[in-house]
């Protein structure tokens, strides 16, 4: 490892950064150099502003190592960045991008399956389905699949076999320290705690993750939407069918008002079911009929996992529109004055060109059977989540102080009172209050306590996981 001199950040010069360039396998690019501009933007458009003072292009390990030691010489801010989806915007910033996403790759070995942490979704759910085996994962296939997990991971088969995080079963770590460690139950068993749920709270640069894999099963993903003057109706019918259904069956409510959100009906139920397709069409039925009309659209695909995860997440987008999102969870239905109340509240100010979508996934199943303590993912005892996407019209403000962001906030200051406190980790908002206990709940203590021991110097620059 090179010796640096130390330095601030500030007064940092070219001889430095030729130094750390010389050290590397990988790229580094600084502003000004050819692909920078690439190289610094995220997934998500709205972080396209930011100006890092480096891009790292980890073609290895000891290049994150080098990367790590580099920033805590010279007191510079680290920002891990792997399929570069994180819409805080924590994949970025005014310090040293560590780009892990060249370390990627999946290798399966009977019920488990390895990958690197900057392998996305897409490729890693080809290489199981080739081997005809599934790990629960989401549903966008250029999501990373290291971030997705180490801050839960929910999708279609999750009902069924839990966060994704609830299938690793151990990682491979490069500490702030530089020390490279492997954690699981057995070695380094509060890292590996704390991984699971609050991986984005600064422990460390994970590397490699291993998970245990289950039987491909037929998914028939099912897509069902109405008309705009039935999504208080629909909402109120899937509160009581979703999350009560068998584990085997995974779904979500859409409501959307303005422009059409990812070509939905204004009020739509989607998921999917895992085992034979007959089964699906019963449950289906009393849905339906708990609605109380008959959907204007009904369509079921049977296909393996690879084909569901591209029937709802497609196959090339790779940037998140300009898009503002809140999210809470919930431990009871909205009565139907609450529901007839949210769509009140999209459907107030809106503009032309504006579009705003609420999206209610089922919990329950195996993501509430596995004690809130035994990891660090507290989100075990709710019955569904809220995501809630507002797009401003073209032209609108994307910073969340226009007329968009103050609807989307307005409207989650009056749900807020029927819900839980709590919110999910990998939809982090960077300006949540009280975000210790939205995000983190009982656990915070001892996820900071783990922070302080791996990571004492702050030298990976979140947010999460400090005691304040």
């Amino acid at each position: 490892m090179i010796a640096y001199s130390t330095s601030s950040s500030h007064l940092l010069g070219d001889t430095a950064w030729d130094a750390l360039r010389g050290g590397l396998a990988g790229e580094l690019l600084l502003p000004g150099d050819s692909g920078y501009a690439e190289a610094r933007r995220t997934a998500d458009e709205r972080y396209d502003d930011a100006r890092p003072r480096a891009v790292l292009r980890c073609a290895g390990e000891e290049d994150v190592r080098e990367g790590l030691h580099f920033a805590r010489v010279h007191r510079i801010p680290v920002h891990v960045r792997a399929g570069g989806h994180c819409f805080a915007g924590f994949s970025t910033g005014p310090g040293l991008v560590l780009d892990i996403s060249p370390l990627s790759g999946t290798v399966v070995e009977g019920d488990r399956a390895r990958c690197g942490a900057g392998t996305l979704t897409g490729p890693f759910a080809d290489a199981l389905d080739e081997r005809r085996r599934v790990v629960p994962t989401g549903l966008c296939p250029t999501v990373g699949v290291a971030g997705l997990t180490l801050g839960g991971g929910m999708g279609t088969t999750g009902r069924c076999y839990g966060f994704a995080l609830d299938s690793l079963v151990g990682a491979r770590v490069v500490l702030a320290s530089g020390r490279v460690v492997e954690c699981d139950e057995r070695r380094h068993p509060e890292l590996f705690w704390a991984l699971r749920g609050g991986g984005h709270a600064g422990l460390g640069v994970v590397t490699e993750l291993g998970f245990r894999t289950y039987p491909e099963l037929p998914v028939t993903d099912f897509l069902l939407g109405w008309p705009l003057g039935w999504r208080a109706r629909v909402l109120t019918a899937w509160q009581a069918w979703g999350p009560r259904a068998p584990d085997v069956l995974s779904s979500m409510a859409g409501l959307t008002a303005g422009e059409p959100w990812e070509c939905l009906s204004p009020a739509a139920v989607g998921g999917a079911w895992l085992g034979e397709r007959r089964d699906l069409e019963r449950h289906l039925a009393e849905l339906v009929a708990a609605v109380g009309r008959e959907p204007d659209t009904y369509t079921t695909v049977t296909h393996g996992q690879r084909g569901s995860l591209r029937f709802w997440g497609g196959t090339s987008r790779r940037r998140l529109p300009l898009v503002l999102r809140r999210h809470e969870f919930f431990d009871r239905p909205l009565p139907l004055s609450a529901a007839r109340e949210l769509i009140a509240s999209l459907e107030r100010g809106l503009a032309p060109g504006e579009s705003r979508n609420c999206d209610f996934e089922a919990l329950g199943g195996a993501y509430n059977r596995v004690p809130a303590p035994a990891t660090a993912m507290v989100h075990r005892g709710h019955l569904f989540g809220m995501l809630s996407q507002f797009r401003p019209p073209p032209g609108g403000d994307t910073t969340g102080r226009g007329p968009t962001g103050a609807a989307l906030d307005a409207l989650h200051r009056r749900l807020r009172a029927l819900a839980s406190g709590n919110a999910y980790q990998n939809y982090a908002e960077a300006d949540r209050p009280h975000w210790q206990r939205a995000y983190f709940g009982a656990n915070y203590p001892r996820l900071a306590a783990a922070r302080e021991r791996y990571d004492p110097d702050h030298v990976l620059g979140y947010p999460f996981g400090r005691r304040t």
